[in-house]
């Protein structure tokens, strides 16, 4: 599982091959705009077969070439903190 601020910030590029298994990277990398809740929050997950079944890794695929930038949600904003995905929380 993953919490929604760090599935509001993922990058296209969060999305890899690990021994044939799609997988998420959920790390800062460097990343300013990325933040993990503790150093023990970095880690890889396997994408489930039914979000791959409704169409995740092709999503990934279009933003991927569109070049509508490294944000695999792109435009998502932030709140005053800078913190992705609680835009998405407070509609829910």
């Amino acid at each position: 599982g993953a919490r929604r601020r760090e599935i509001a910030q993922l990058l296209v590029d969060d999305f890899r091959v690990v021994d044939g298994i799609p997988a998420i990277s959920i790390d800062i990398l460097d990343d300013d705009d990325k933040s993990v809740k503790t150093e023990a929050a970095k880690r890889l997950i396997p994408v489930h077969p039914e979000l791959i079944a409704i169409g995740l890794l092709n999503y990934v695929e279009d933003v991927r070439a569109q070049g509508l930038g490294p944000e695999l949600f792109p435009g998502i904003g932030t709140n005053k903190h800078k913190e992705k995905g609680n835009a998405i929380g407070n509609a829910w």
